[in-house]
């Protein structure tokens, strides 16, 4: 399958916006209005964490982490009303627009 195969796909099924609504969800309803200076320490702790047990080889914390990193992420995009799905396509099309011009 090619990528902009994949690409529609993925925004006919809507996964990652499914995926960030999911969070948004989850988010409001175990943190309530948590702020997005609290969004952004828990960003760092939680990469720090990955990288300890990345050194320790520790896969079953590493996919721990990965999910909460991507979690706490996808958090920040909703804090700050950017749908990640149509972010990564206009990011795509300013990438190749740069390295074509």
């Amino acid at each position: 399958m090619c990528k902009k195969e994949l690409l529609k796909k993925i925004k006919t099924k809507g996964s990652l916006v499914l995926i960030q609504k999911y969070v948004e969800d989850i988010m409001k309803e175990k943190y309530h209005d948590n702020l997005l200076d609290d969004e952004i320490f828990s960003l760092f702790e939680k990469v720090i964490d990955l990288a300890k047990d990345m050194y320790e080889e520790d896969k079953i914390s590493q996919k721990g982490d990965v999910t909460s990193i991507f979690s706490v992420l996808l958090s920040l995009c909703n804090k700050l009303e950017i749908n990640i799905f149509d972010a990564l396509l206009e990011e795509k099309q300013r990438v190749l627009s740069e390295y074509y011009t």
